[in-house]
């Protein structure tokens, strides 16, 4: 009878570490989830307001009255995120970015950077989409390499294919991807 209480103990121990985990895990997705909806807001509103810019050209692309926001980003063509936290020694900072768009990773100034273009950069990784899968290739002079998990490995100029928790490091910094949606 008295080998009950320890069991019972350690299985309500258990239940409650596992409740915990659950319930943080519902959270980050939560976060995730409003970042992603929060982006595809603003890339909706500067699409909007880039068509008015280019009115003056001489095209006739009419300028939006009023801008609404879907909220059903899941079913959304192209709704699917890329995460990149860049992790310096001193702080974390954290970029989201649409799976589709072309990025390379470098070094502004000494310190980690993220640039749209490659023009005028000291980039040592590209980042682009090939048939729906995020990539990751060596570009410039800079050495990287992809760590996932305990294993490392360079990185190559055909590409790696990326999955969520990988990390790009590189001389200036270490970059974590995450895939989202």
């Amino acid at each position: 009878m008295r080998w009950y209480y320890p069991v019972g103990a350690a299985l309500a121990a258990v239940l409650i570490v596992l409740a915990v985990m659950l319930r943080r895990r519902r959270a980050v997705k939560l976060k995730n989830r409003e970042q992603m909806t929060k982006k595809a807001q603003e890339d909706a509103l500067n699409r909007a307001i880039s068509n008015s810019l280019h009115r003056d050209s001489g095209e006739n692309a009419a300028a939006p009255l009023e801008v609404h926001y879907n909220t059903d980003t899941h079913g959304a063509k192209g709704s699917r995120m890329l995460s990149i936290v860049a992790l310096e020694e001193s702080l974390t900072k954290e970029y989201i970015f649409g799976r589709g768009d072309d990025l390379f990773l470098g070094d502004e100034h000494g310190r980690a950077a993220i640039f749209r273009t490659p023009d005028g950069h000291d980039i040592f990784c590209e980042i682009f989409n090939r048939g729906g899968d995020v990539y990751a290739c060596q570009r410039g002079m800079g050495r990287g390499r992809l760590t996932r998990g305990r294993r490392h490995a360079p990185l190559s100029s055909e590409g790696i294919r990326l999955r969520s928790g990988d990390i790009i490091e590189g001389t200036y910094g270490r970059f974590r991807i995450d895939l989202l949606g």
